[in-house]
């Protein structure tokens, strides 16, 4: 391979390196900003919705209230922090002799 093919090469990939070179910078950063101004805005959205502006408007939150709103976090922040912890909390329930009958089984059988 000719010297100078070979220069004119590095030229060109360092030329373009120093096109992307603000990607790892400026690609989380950008991510971070548009995730938070999506998150805020779902959470003004919720507000509206559920019309509890207030700590002490939560006194009067009903159980259906509460339920779609954590439920609606659970789809949308968290998914599979919260499929973890119901997983490992039933894995617990299960796991309590007492309290295993009282828990149905889905289609599988009693490993005791």
């Amino acid at each position: 391979m000719d010297s100078t093919l070979f220069l004119a090469m590095v030229k060109r990939l360092v030329a373009s390196a120093r096109r992307w070179a603000p990607v790892p910078v400026l690609g989380p950063a950008t991510y971070l900003l548009v995730s938070s101004l999506l998150r805020y805005r779902r959470l003004k959205q919720t507000r509206k919705e559920f019309k509890y502006p207030t700590r002490e408007s939560y006194a009067n939150m009903t159980d259906d209230d509460a339920w779609k709103i954590q439920l609606k976090i659970a789809q949308l922040e968290f998914p599979f922090m919260y499929l973890k912890a119901l997983q490992f909390a039933l894995f617990r329930v299960r796991s309590w002799p007492t309290a295993s009958p009282k828990v149905p089984f889905i289609g599988a059988e009693p490993v005791c």
